[in-house]
């Protein structure tokens, strides 16, 4: 039972990521699915990996909290962001956002695939496969890397609430 819903779990993370580094390079509606469908899949990974961990429960349900922590703030994030893109989808399918946003869009997605990387290597490391649970510093550089994102996608909104062009 692990072993299928752990290749599922996979699969919608290198979907997510896949689907993440495509949208760097895409332009118009195209980008607004692409970014749609791959934070879904981010979210759905994240939160089936976060169930798993629990239902694994080798440690007690407050180290496991405070392991997740980093899992907490990537999914708010990728809810954010997903919520940005579905509400002002129109204005950036158009382009009718400020020159900045693109850069600043596409280093949050930079940050979130870093994220996923470091994430993979703390899952991979012997402390995760008999504990369950996220090790203190890789748990650290996630945290801080979900700030930063939080911070990064947080420009963006303000981006496209308040400075926007007519194309």
């Amino acid at each position: 039972m692990y072993d299928f819903l752990s290749i599922v779990i996979n699969a919608f993370g290198i979907l997510g990521i896949i689907m993440s580094i495509v949208s760097i390079y895409i332009i118009g509606r195209d980008l607004i699915i692409t970014n749609i469908i791959s934070n879904s899949f981010l979210i759905i990974f994240f939160v089936l990996l976060s169930t798993q961990i629990i239902l694994q429960k080798k440690s007690q349900l407050t180290e496991i909290l405070q392991s997740m922590i980093s899992v907490f703030l990537t999914i708010i994030f990728l809810l954010f962001s997903l919520f940005l893109k579905i509400s002002y989808q129109e204005r950036i399918s158009k382009n009718n956002v400020y020159t900045g946003y693109r850069l600043i869009s596409n280093a949050s997605t930079f940050l979130l695939i870093i994220e996923m990387f470091v994430f993979y290597g703390a899952t991979q490391t012997n402390e995760f496969k008999t504990t369950h649970l996220i090790p203190n510093y890789y748990n650290l550089f996630l945290v801080i890397l979900s700030l930063i994102n939080i911070v990064l996608i947080s420009v963006v909104g303000i981006m496209l609430k308040y400075f926007y062009t007519d194309g």
